[in-house]
């Protein structure tokens, strides 16, 4: 059984994400606000994360992964669901976030971002990378949460 569990060790989180293809790349002025980590009950073995930061000023989801073992059994929507838990307790009205698989966030009803203000400064130095456009064609996007 896979819980999802509030942690204090976003290093881990990120980690995950790398494994999972995320880029390692961060930028100075991110601050987690809070983490969680989906684990297997059974091992211990951490299998997923997902962190709440405030980035440039917006609130956004950042090192979202799911191990690939692991993938199609709903940890990604459980992780999410957390968040959003918390980003309203918080009084959060709006998450935006760097899809890497928008189908996903449109299911759960993240829009794209049309402003290009803040879809330029999301998407970052995404255009730079060797990912970018290859393995990776990011969009920016953002929910307004209820």
């Amino acid at each position: 059984m896979i819980v999802i569990r509030p942690t204090d060790d976003v290093a881990t989180v990120k980690r995950l994400g790398v494994a999972a293809g995320l880029d390692e790349s961060e930028r100075e002025a991110d601050v987690a606000l809070a983490a969680w980590i989906a684990v297997d009950e059974e091992s211990g073995e951490p299998v997923g994360g997902i962190v709440l930061e405030r980035s440039r000023d917006m609130d956004t989801i950042n090192w979202m992964s799911v191990s690939e073992g692991w993938r199609r059994q709903g940890i990604a929507r459980r992780l999410v669901e957390a968040l959003e838990g918390e980003a309203r307790r918080r009084g959060i009205a709006r998450l935006y976030l760097t899809a890497r698989i928008p189908g996903f966030y449109r299911d759960r009803g993240y829009v794209e971002v049309t402003d290009p203000g803040p879809a330029a400064l999301l998407l970052g130095g995404c255009p730079q990378c060797p990912q970018y456009r290859v393995t990776c064609t990011p969009v920016a996007m953002v929910k307004e949460l209820d």
